[in-house]
């Protein structure tokens, strides 16, 4: 039984006329009358008994009939309900992420909102992931989409993962590096190589983290807040840098290379403050991107 089986039954019912059933419906008599026989075969009961040309309920089907429009007026009012709530949610979203984040993963989500949640107006700003800690903590932003972070420093923090970015060693084509196509952890140490200044989040977790496993100690020439001043460094040759090996930060003049002996990856997560409570239009957005996390998997 389905959807359509019950609203051809519900036309019949009223019409108790094939013909004129059928012409509401948009389908041919005979085919509204297979699906009636159909549905009566499905659950076992006469629903119809015919008299000359018209074809009149049975105190089953005058039943089933009652049942049906009650119903279905309950999911048309529920329906109708949904949309209002929906109309009317408003508000302005406050969202800060990584570049890589602000670069296609939130535009892509508020693409699908702002389909949902006309009334709804945002602002979108681009941080390093230190920086998007601080003003969460301050309860200047809803959410924000950045790397990693050690949630017993944020105690106060709530965060879902969004996706896991591969990382890989950027060098300038001016570079002798260049010329390779992977580089052993160890080598790093022979060049100069360029960071992120917060050593607590993102990428340099992943970097201090190489440097302990393999007893790696290189020569650390800058030391900068973010991904687009890493790579502008880089393009000049003034170093190297473990960077996010996605198209966002895919730049003329360099070249990726991979480490030898291990593939690392930087986290990006959603976060939020698990201790306030959120608007209406911070509830749907966060639930929207659980839902599509969901169906990723």
């Amino acid at each position: 039984m389905n959807w359509q089986h019950l609203a051809y039954f519900q036309a019949m019912a009223r019409y108790q006329n094939y013909t004129l059933a059928a012409e509401e419906l948009y389908i041919t008599p005979s085919a509204l009358n297979k699906a009636i026989h159909k549905f009566e075969d499905e659950i076992g009961i006469q629903l119809f008994q015919k008299q000359g040309r018209n074809s009149y309920l049975t105190p089953y089907g005058k039943k089933l009939y009652d049942c049906v429009n009650n119903s279905l007026e309950e999911i048309e009012n529920c329906i109708s309900d949904l949309q209002n709530k929906k109309s009317n949610i408003s508000g302005t979203l406050h969202l800060e992420g990584t570049f890589t984040m602000c670069a296609d993963f939130i535009p892509h989500q508020m693409l699908h909102f702002k389909n949902q949640y006309l009334n709804v107006t945002a602002t979108i700003e681009y941080f390093p992931t230190a920086v998007i800690l601080q003003h969460l903590m301050n309860s200047s932003v809803d959410f924000g989409f950045c790397g990693d972070f050690s949630i017993e420093v944020y105690p106060s923090l709530d965060r879902i993962l969004i996706r896991q970015e591969p990382l890989c060693i950027l060098v300038s084509d001016d570079n002798p590096l260049s010329e390779k196509k992977t580089i052993s952890v160890k080598e790093l140490s022979n060049y100069p190589m360029i960071v992120h200044k917060y050593k607590g989040t993102g990428t340099r977790q992943v970097f201090d983290k190489l440097c302990e496993t393999y007893s790696l100690h290189p020569s650390i020439d800058f030391a900068v807040p973010d991904d687009q001043s890493i790579l502008g460094l880089v393009q000049n040759n003034l170093g190297i840098a473990l960077i996010a090996d996605v198209p966002s930060l895919k730049v003329p003049h360099t070249t990726s290379l991979y480490l030898d002996e291990t593939q690392p990856y930087r986290s990006q997560f959603m976060v939020w403050r698990r201790d306030l409570t959120l608007s209406p239009a911070a509830k749907v957005f966060r639930d929207q991107i659980v839902s599509s996390l969901e169906k990723d998997l």
